[in-house]
C-alpha cells in the first residue's frame, strides 16, 4: 500500500494508518502505526502512550513500518484516535490537544467503555463550543473484559 501511495500520489502528500489485529481469546493486540496519532493505553490509574510508530504512507517508497504488541488484561483500555480530536479549535483559537484528552479519558477511569467515549467526545464538543470544525473526529475504544462463564 505505502508503495502504491508513493507511486500514485494522494491530494495531501501522505496518509496516516493505524492497523490493528486483536486475539480475542488472548486480548493481544498487534499495532502497526504509519503516521496516524499514537494510541493510548489506560492500564489502572495509569494512562500511557504507545510511542512507537513509523512514518506516514506514501511519503518514501522504501519505509519500514514497525510492529508492536500489547497485552491487555482485565479492564485496560486502548484509545485511538485521529488528529481530529486533538487539533480541534475553540473560538479562541486553542487546541484540545493531548492533555485536555488525557484528562477526559482520567476522568473516566474504570467505567464502561461506552462511557469512556461519551465523555471524550462531550469534553471535546464543550470546548471546541460554537467554533467550526475542521476535520474529522475519529474515536475507537478497546476495552478487555473477563471471560463470562
Amino acid at each position: 500500500m505505502n508503495r502504491i501511495l508513493e507511486r500514485d500520489g494522494l491530494p495531501s502528500g501522505f496518509a496516516t494508518l493505524v492497523y490493528l489485529v486483536l486475539a480475542t481469546d488472548s486480548g493481544d493486540i498487534r499495532v502497526l502505526n504509519a503516521g496516524h496519532m499514537l494510541p493510548v493505553l489506560v492500564r489502572g490509574g495509569a494512562i500511557d502512550v504507545m510511542e512507537l510508530g513509523s512514518m506516514a504512507l506514501g511519503m518514501m517508497p522504501d519505509a519500514t513500518f514497525l510492529e508492536q504488541r500489547v497485552a491487555l488484561a482485565e479492564g485496560d483500555v486502548l484509545v485511538v484516535y485521529s488528529d481530529g480530536i486533538t487539533e480541534a479549535m475553540n473560538e479562541s483559537g486553542d487546541f484540545f490537544d493531548d492533555q485536555r484528552l488525557r484528562a477526559a479519558i482520567q476522568a473516566t477511569i474504570g467505567q464502561p467503555v461506552e462511557a469512556i467515549g461519551t465523555e471524550i467526545l462531550r469534553s471535546l464538543e464543550t470546548f471546541v463550543g460554537d467554533a467550526p470544525t475542521h476535520d474529522d473526529v475519529s474515536l475507537m475504544l478497546l476495552k478487555r473484559h473477563s471471560a463470562r462463564a
